[in-house]
């Protein structure tokens, strides 16, 4: 129970430790999305497939954490990854368009629990 509880809240981490370096990347090669003065399409696309990336690997990480039913776990810790992802998307609704940030809501869950499947049922004793 514990390793499918460290596994739930360690997906944000996971996330994180992907998007640190994701988005100095993409601020380094769309400076004008860093500073706020304009948020062009192709930066848009690529920060989305970014978070496709992100979320299986939080999902994949947590399964391999959690070392159970990956369908389970994906389902949790995409469930922890929307409720964080909401409260990130509300804070900076304004500056990107609605279909963003719909898209990206409406991939964290499936793309999660998708990355717990790749790492698989625990293998038998």
């Amino acid at each position: 129970m514990w390793r499918f509880i460290s596994g739930v809240i360690l997906a944000p981490v996971f996330w994180g430790l992907l998007q640190f370096p994701g988005n100095l990347l993409l601020f380094n090669l769309y400076p004008e999305a860093a500073n706020g003065s304009a948020t062009p399409s192709s930066y848009l696309i690529l920060a989305l497939l970014f978070a496709f990336v992100y979320a299986l690997f939080s999902g994949f990480c947590s399964a391999w954490v959690a070392a159970t039913d990956p369908r389970k776990i994906g389902v949790a810790a995409g469930l922890l990854l929307l409720i964080v992802g909401i409260a990130v998307q509300l804070s900076f609704w304004e500056l990107l368009p609605v279909w963003w940030h719909l898209i990206f809501l409406a991939s964290i869950v499936p793309l999660t629990m998708l990355g717990a499947r790749l790492k698989g049922a625990p293998a038998s004793a």
